[in-house]
């Protein structure tokens, strides 16, 4: 096989216990000679090194692993790579590439080697038997049957590699069809949702109790399949290595008191109480709010989900030396052994069932670990059945921290930087536009509407706006061209800032977005806590940029 048409990516042949026997191809730079005879930890970085022994414990007991992900330093960088791991004899032979389809592929290749030097050696072998011991006819059928039997297994290799390509193939697709589930299912939920709390929040004076129920029940079942929509897509991000954080520095504390404070509400129904602690001052950390925010959301409500009525669930933050650790502590039924290693895979569920009846996808802690392992951090369990558990996580300290001095925001200029910000909503639908411009007016905000690209160029040319909340996916002329047009032909001092809105989970999309222009983005469908955070943080760079000119 041409060298040149080899697919890029490493294969290296090592002992059970992980010691390096040989580099068969490393297109990577990661090895050289001076590596054998040493771990093969030795080319992952310090937050894999666990996950790489678990990755060897895995080959040896299931002879065969494919698509683990382990960070590698490659030139100076540190990089993602898919690894596969099978058993070959007294052998393990270690195969990795930039993605899972690599993988097999590489694979795939590595085995038609493997299958072409098998029959040269046969060849040869039946050659010197022939010439030097053609009387012992008898060994020939033994060794024709063991070539034999030698060919069908690496076929079956072979076969079995092609399989794991389609698979992969095939689940490139689901990813793909849960992407447009996220565009078509997570907008007209959110819609749902948001119109059920405005009837709530303002015509409950005029409505019966059955139909406030009524209400109710539309907008926490709205709730619950939007949270299972989000769910699916998010570990769908995890299976393909798409996970992103937007990480910033954040005031841990308050954002734990937030959430405890969310989370009050859902403990009073079962009469439990709902306490935080932090033992000592703490740091900002540089972390994704929103990500996190999610972790302490599915472990308190799981806590409160999973304890009984008129306990104690406890929070609580304490600061090591280069980590802070969150706990989250209930009195519960506790979890049985055997079923604390089945916490963390997905789509499985323990015995132990929910005490009202409250319902789970059976994802939250994966994606929950996940998260915290890309913060570079470790999630853990303590339990004993009939006394509770107590979940652990932990964040990495910010290196040569010092505490920046916050200043109180001035409501007055709040309020003048409200009424300074000139909006433009782009949605093509007509639901979500008239969500979006009542959700902008709730905060304070006027907004105009358009319905697509073209009807925002027109509009910027006789109305000046400063921010625009920018549909991607729109008829006649779609975000991101609408974006490029403006960036290319508004002068310089009427620029707005664009902000896309988009449902989208590919990170391409997310790419595109930034390379046409746009600067910031807005979930899809929309809620009102994460609009009112991201047009104050552009509010301000946007009044403060006006102020300097």
């Amino acid at each position: 096989m041409n060298e040149d048409k080899k697919t890029p990516g490493i294969a290296i042949l090592c002992t059970h216990d992980g010691e390096v026997q040989k580099i068969i191809m490393d297109k990577f730079g990661i090895t050289d000679e001076s590596i054998y005879g040493k771990s093969i930890t030795f080319m992952v970085s310090q937050d894999s090194l666990g996950k790489c022994l678990k990755f060897l414990e895995e080959i040896r007991q299931s002879e065969a692993v494919f698509d683990w992900e382990l960070n590698v330093n490659i030139a100076g960088q540190i990089t993602a790579l898919h690894f596969a791991g099978v058993v070959v004899n007294d052998s393990i032979l270690i195969v990795g590439a930039r993605n899972s389809t690599e993988v097999l592929t590489l694979y795939e290749e590595l085995m038609k080697i493997s299958n072409e030097q098998v029959n040269a050696l046969r060849v040869a072998v039946k050659d010197q038997i022939r010439t030097s011991q053609s009387e012992a006819k008898d060994e020939n059928p033994l060794f024709d049957e063991i070539s034999r039997l030698n060919n069908e297994l690496v076929n079956m290799q072979r076969e079995l590699t092609k399989k794991n390509i389609q698979l992969e193939r095939l689940n490139e697709l689901k990813n793909q069809f849960l992407g447009m589930a996220a565009h078509d299912l997570r907008n007209p939920l959110g819609v749902i949702m948001m119109y059920s709390d405005f009837v709530l929040d303002e015509a409950s004076n005029v409505l019966s109790d059955e139909h406030s129920e009524f209400l109710s029940t539309i907008k926490s079942s709205s709730q619950f399949m939007l949270q299972m929509v989000e769910e699916l897509l998010d570990i769908t991000k995890i299976e393909s290595g798409n996970l992103q954080l937007n990480t910033k520095p954040t005031n841990i504390v308050e954002l734990i008191s937030k959430n405890i404070s969310l989370n009050k509400i859902l403990a009073s129904r079962k009469q439990i109480e709902l306490d935080f602690q932090s033992a000592e001052e703490i740091p900002e950390m540089e972390i994704d709010p929103g990500k996190i925010e999610q972790v302490l959301n599915n472990l308190i409500s799981n806590a409160i989900k999973y304890s009984h009525p008129e306990t104690r669930v406890l929070v609580k933050i304490d600061k090591k030396e280069e980590e802070i650790i969150i706990s989250v502590k209930d009195q519960g039924q506790g979890i049985p052994d055997e079923d604390i290693e089945k916490l963390f895979k997905p789509f499985v569920k323990t015995s132990v069932k929910s005490t009202a009846g409250e319902k789970s996808t059976g994802l939250g802690l994966v994606i929950a670990a996940r998260i915290v392992e890309g913060h570079k951090g470790r999630i853990w369990v303590e339990s004993e059945v009939g006394k509770g558990s107590t979940f652990h996580f932990t964040l990495p300290l910010p290196e040569n921290y010092q505490q920046p001095v916050k200043q109180p925001q001035n409501q007055d200029i709040i309020k003048q930087q409200i009424q300074d910000i000139k909006i433009l909503l782009a949605d093509d639908s007509k639901i979500n536009q008239k969500l979006g411009l009542r959700l902008l007016e709730k905060l304070g905000y006027q907004a105009d509407a358009a319905s697509n690209g073209k009807e925002v160029l027109d509009l910027i040319e006789k109305k000046e706006y400063n921010l625009i909340l920018m549909d991607i996916h729109m008829p006649e002329m779609n975000g991101l061209e609408a974006t490029r047009h403006i960036r290319s032909n508004c002068p310089e001092e009427k620029q707005p800032v664009i902000l896309a809105m988009t449902a989208s989970i590919a990170a391409e999309d997310n790419n595109q977005c930034f390379e046409a222009g746009m600067q910031d983005f807005v979930s899809k469908p929309v809620n009102k806590e994460d609009l009112k955070e991201v047009i104050e943080k552009w509010s301000s760079i946007i009044v403060n940029q006006s102020d300097s000119e």
